[in-house]
């Protein structure tokens, strides 16, 4: 789920809770080596031997225990967009990804010559997901995040995109007991940031959580977008078991296009489930992430994703835009309808050859409705 100031301001890195977020990458680690001054191997010379004089037996002395090495942590740079994702494109048709990349290396640069330990997040012009860009945000050992975008001035917003409780390195699972205190941990976040009747928009299971705030707060939320939210439910139209599925059988119900990298890429979860004893450390925290998502989704959600939101969608006052994937497969498109139908003056956007994960699969096009709405 995100939350969009209306303030104009500067972007900042948008990192969206959703379904999808199950598909996570390995942790940025750091490791500290210790060196040997003589080469392994080899035995350092001997000095000539030499007969010391007597001296009076030395006193016991007592063995220091040494301290631990303090971990080393460094800033991560973040240069926005990159490979595929183009940014925005300016009048002399300089990409922002080319831009961001750019200042990402004098940053480093000037923050190496200073004695400052400086990572990038790519030095080249490759495709970073914002799962991982989220992962490596959270990582041991980064100590401070800065996410890179470029744009004309008074165009921007800013947007606080926080990850639910056991996606990702987020963490404080166990102090929420129900739904309700998800909510609350909802509107505790926007209070700590600041926000005043924020613009929220929500994804699949944030979208269920955005619309039940909007439903108990009506006068603290701005504006609202729901994109293929759960939490209502039609036996003739079921939402899809989603506990009850391997990743490679949920696949074809998210995603429309099967030969994206994103549904390639959840396919070949598949064969990390083995026996084998062969797995990477990177591959390792992959499985550690999804386990950790479907924990919070199950806590929520399971065994049918439908409590009662429906009878509380007509308290929501905020205007609300409802967006979906003509081909959404997880849950049909006819919700669409009835979210419009309870909520007075939504209105609907369907993304055409689309799934359920809407945003990975037309960035531009969901993009473009929400900034539209945002508009006003």
């Amino acid at each position: 789920m995100r939350w969009t100031s209306t303030r104009r301001e500067k972007r900042t890195l948008s990192v969206p809770t959703r379904l999808s977020a199950w598909i996570t990458a390995a942790l940025l680690g750091c490791a500290l080596l210790g060196l040997s001054a003589t080469p392994l191997g080899q035995n350092a010379p001997s000095a000539p031997a030499q007969t010391a004089p007597e001296q009076p037996p030395a006193a016991p002395s007592q063995t220091e225990t040494p301290k631990p090495a303090a971990p080393e942590f460094f800033v991560l740079i973040d240069a926005g967009h990159g490979g595929d994702d183009s940014g925005a494109i300016f009048r002399n048709k300089l990409a922002e990804k080319d831009v961001t990349l750019s200042f990402a290396r004098q940053l480093r640069s000037a923050l190496e010559n200073r004695g400052i330990g400086a990572r990038m997040m790519r030095d080249s012009d490759t495709t970073v997901s914002l799962e991982r860009r989220a992962e490596a945000a959270n990582g041991q050992h980064t100590g401070i995040y800065i996410a890179l975008h470029a744009g004309v001035p008074g165009t921007g917003v800013r947007v606080y995109a926080p990850l639910l409780p056991g996606f990702g390195q987020s963490t404080g699972l166990e102090y929420l007991e129900d739904q309700f205190d998800l909510f609350q941990h909802g509107f505790d976040m926007i209070e700590a940031l600041g926000l005043d009747r924020p613009y929220v928009v929500g994804e699949s299971l944030g979208g269920w959580m955005a619309a039940e705030m909007a439903a108990l707060r009506p006068k603290e939320i701005g504006r609202l977008a729901l994109t293929a939210p759960v939490g209502l439910w039609r036996d003739e139209a079921p939402v899809v078991d989603l506990f009850g599925s391997m990743a490679h059988e949920l696949a074809p119900f998210l995603f429309h296009d099967m030969t994206c990298p994103a549904a390639q890429q959840m396919l070949g979860l598949t064969q990390l489930f083995s026996d084998k004893d062969d797995r990477t450390q990177e591959q390792i925290e992959t499985l550690i992430g999804m386990s950790r998502g479907f924990r919070t989704v199950a806590k929520f959600l399971f065994p049918i994703p439908e409590s009662g939101l429906e009878r509380r969608l007509w308290r929501i006052k905020a205007p609300t835009l409802i967006v979906w994937g003509e081909q959404d497969r997880f849950i049909s498109p006819m919700y669409a309808d009835i979210f419009r139908e309870k909520i007075k003056g939504a209105q609907i956007v369907k993304i055409p050859n689309t799934g359920h994960l809407v945003g990975i699969e037309s960035p531009e096009a969901y993009a473009d409705a929400l900034i539209h709405w945002g508009k006003g």
